[in-house]
């Protein structure tokens, strides 16, 4: 079994920290600044962003893993 990159780890981590800080930042600030709070119009900002979530859950291990092998050579 290979060895868990813990640095990776970190970074994948991160990464979902970065989404909802994003996710916060459009909530509390932009939508209602918009006037798009709690309306239907607001829908598909919702499900572009759990559809971002789910990629980086399902395939952020790979695009880190590319990205250093890149990155290293």
């Amino acid at each position: 079994m290979k060895k868990l990159n813990t640095r990776r780890l970190i970074f994948w981590g991160i990464g979902f920290i970065v989404l909802f800080f994003l996710n916060f930042i459009v909530e509390f600030f932009l939508l209602p600044m918009w006037g798009l709070d709690n309306t239907p119009r607001n829908d598909i900002y919702f499900q572009c962003f759990w559809v971002v979530v789910g990629i980086w859950l399902l395939f952020g291990w790979k695009i880190l893993k590319k990205w250093e092998r890149e990155k290293s050579g």
